[in-house]
């Protein structure tokens, strides 16, 4: 089986909620951001395979399968197909994760694999609002599952915490680790 590697990763500034990034369109955000990484690479846009992007709110100006408008607003060849997946928190890196098992089983040579989320931009429902209950996404057999209590990611992590005893110590060391590592994959 062959290795994938990352050729190269950008991303734009983080910003906040209403904030420096709000009068971007996320499909144009995701569109320069994509433009400026096959510049930076010097890959042909002819040899890319596919672009694999992640977006948990795929409502209003991130439905509609925001990863083909963004190879389409970057001038990427119209042959690139694109679709854009939903894995919650972890949806850019699933879409990384995608596009390496690709390149791994050698049906693809060069793929992008990436995130958009304009938090600005979208209506986020219940996502900030816990007062308002669940959303209506779940289902009622999804919540009897666990009495009603589909809670944030924050408290959900706590709960893990929690229930397989970690403390904050070995949480911080394996954090460190995993930038380490990450550096020295970088390096």
């Amino acid at each position: 089986m062959r290795e994938a590697v990352i050729v190269d990763a950008i991303r734009t500034p983080v910003g906040k909620r209403g904030g420096q990034l709000k009068d971007w369109h996320p499909t144009d955000l995701l569109a320069e951001t994509v433009k400026t990484l096959v510049q930076r690479t010097g890959v042909a846009p002819d040899r890319l395979a596919d672009l694999i992007c992640g977006c948990v709110m795929q409502s209003g100006e991130q439905a509609g399968n925001i990863a083909r408008w963004a190879t389409v607003g970057a001038g990427l060849p119209q042959t690139l197909p694109a679709t854009t997946i939903d894995r919650q928190c972890g949806s850019g890196q699933q879409a990384v994760h995608f596009a390496a098992q690709a390149a791994r089983s050698g049906e693809y040579d060069f793929a992008i694999g990436c995130g958009v989320e304009s938090m600005s931009r979208v209506d986020l429902g219940p996502l900030f609002n816990p007062s308002a209950g669940p959303g209506p996404w779940y289902g009622e057999r999804a919540l009897a599952r666990y009495n009603g209590n589909l809670g944030a990611q924050g408290p959900a992590a706590e709960l893990i915490v929690e229930k397989w005893e970690m403390t904050r110590e070995e949480l911080d060391a394996y954090s460190v680790q995993s930038h380490q590592r990450a550096a020295a994959a970088w390096d």
